[in-house]
């Protein structure tokens, strides 16, 4: 499961947190993601994913592990030799989420607008064939 971060206070500045309306969407991809087993939860050093992991993440019992946005190729790689029985949720970007999507095998160019922070992607691996892929929207 990847999701971009949920709606900050400032488009503007890089350091913001989230909006009351950020927090509340976090509260809801935590009861959408309520009945997946989560093995692992994924953020970047932004406190905005952060925040946006954290209620799922603590809901299964996790912490989310922290990685660098500048490394998304790194993480590709990481969740590349996750069993295929393991669900995992990323919390990423508009520019981290295609190059992971891409990384993963899902064919096509993604564009994610400043704007919309109710993307849901499901990114099915299968052995030998390009992953199954859904992009689904969470909240309001």
């Amino acid at each position: 499961f990847i999701v971009r971060h949920a709606e900050r206070v400032s488009l503007t500045d890089d350091a913001s947190l989230l909006s009351a309306a950020g927090k509340k969407r976090a509260q809801e991809l935590k009861r959408v993601l309520a009945g997946v087993p989560l093995k692992t939860v994924y953020c970047t050093e932004y406190k905005r994913t952060q925040q946006t992991a954290a209620p799922a993440a603590e809901g299964h019992g996790l912490k989310a592990i922290v990685t660098d946005s500048g490394k998304t190729a790194e993480l590709v790689e990481t969740l590349k030799k996750v069993s295929i029985e393991e669900d995992v949720l990323v919390v990423g970007h508009t520019d981290t989420i295609p190059e992971l999507l891409s990384g993963l095998g899902v064919p096509g160019k993604f564009e994610i607008p400043k704007t919309e922070f109710d993307n849901l992607f499901v990114v099915t691996p299968r052995e030998g064939k390009a992953p199954l892929f859904h992009r689904l929207r969470y909240g309001r």
